[in-house]
């Protein structure tokens, strides 16, 4: 029996001479992620792919990356494949959380562009993020781990996905980054250790709070200019009392968040605070997605288009209902 839908790399396009393999866009990923995550959440079995059809008339048959689930609540990620377009956004990994509510109507929570760059000759970046939204706060996580590669990769994830059930399970935010940092000492491999960077948005009242542990300034670019958040505290997994760097913010419509890893900052030549303030006013881009796309194509310009550690780049933007 003829199957009625593709694999993605089965899907090919000519240009002129040219044979192009295709591939999916980012919000394909977030409508694949959003139905494996439907479909686990109302009782399905774990999917390892699903179908979408797209715009130009195909049906993807699209790999989904990862699958969580909780009472009431399931999290999917697809990781993008842009085909043979040069795209910085090739291999991001799009999450999409589902949960049940109990008032009526659907919520959408989003917002927020990422932008990724691996490190020089390494497969996999040691760079993770997420993104919650959990009774009225809005909340990014992005985590760091030591060195590059898988190792890093795998510390990283870890503190990302310890918080996430730690915020789950109802612990207070500062709560659940001294466990975190507790439960990375108690590792048995020695040096485990990961920076812990967190920003919630209360989204009836537009303050924003920030939790810092080694983590790299988080910049707020507001009409005509740009707030830095700055933390001196140290990574987490160094020593047993870390006191984590704390404060409080208000957002205001338009405003854009923007958080990332050293890598970025680490790119750039001179004065790293100062160029980033002038280039975050300089991004044309409103769009979150294109914001961090392009924020991170003039840091690398300016690097010398080198990629010498892993670069991921948050960016939220403030809209009032």
């Amino acid at each position: 029996m003829e199957k009625d839908w593709i694999e993605p790399k089965d899907a090919y396009v000519y240009v002129g001479q040219q044979k192009l393999r295709r591939g999916y866009t980012t919000g394909s990923c977030a409508a694949a992620a959003a139905q494996a995550a439907a479909r686990a959440l109302f009782g399905e079995e774990h999917p390892q792919s699903v179908q979408l059809a797209v715009p130009k008339g195909l049906t993807l048959s699209i790999p989904v990356h990862s699958l969580q689930t909780g009472e009431r609540w399931a999290k999917a990620s697809v990781c993008k494949d842009s085909g043979d377009d040069p795209d910085v956004t090739n291999g991001i990994e799009v999450f999409v959380t589902l949960s049940v509510s109990d008032r009526p109507g659907i919520a959408v929570c989003g917002g927020v562009g990422v932008g990724r760059i691996t490190k020089e000759q390494e497969s996999i970046s040691g760079d993770n993020y997420s993104v919650l939204c959990e009774n009225g706060q809005f909340v990014l996580c992005l985590s760091d781990g030591m060195g590059s590669g898988i190792e890093a990769n795998r510390e990283s994830e870890t503190v990302v996905e310890l918080f996430e059930q730690f915020l789950r399970a109802g612990f207070p935010r500062i709560m659940a980054a001294r466990m975190i940092n507790s439960m990375l000492l108690l590792q048995p491999k020695e040096g485990m250790f990961s920076t812990f960077d967190v920003a919630s948005i209360n989204l009836y009242t537009g303050v924003c709070s920030f939790l810092k542990g080694g983590a790299s300034p988080t910049f707020l670019r507001r009409d005509t200019w740009v707030e830095v958040v700055e933390s001196t505290s140290l990574a987490a997994g160094l020593v047993s009392q870390t006191d984590f760097d704390t404060t409080t913010k208000k957002l205001y419509d338009g405003d854009y968040l923007v958080m990332m890893t050293d890598g970025v900052l680490d790119a750039l030549p001179g004065d790293r605070t100062e160029q980033m303030k002038q280039l975050l006013l300089e991004v044309k881009n409103s769009e979150p997605r294109e914001f961090a796309r392009e924020l991170l194509e003039r840091v690398l310009r300016l690097g010398g288009c080198r990629a010498r550690d892993d670069m991921t780049v948050l960016v939220a933007r403030i809209w009032k209902k």
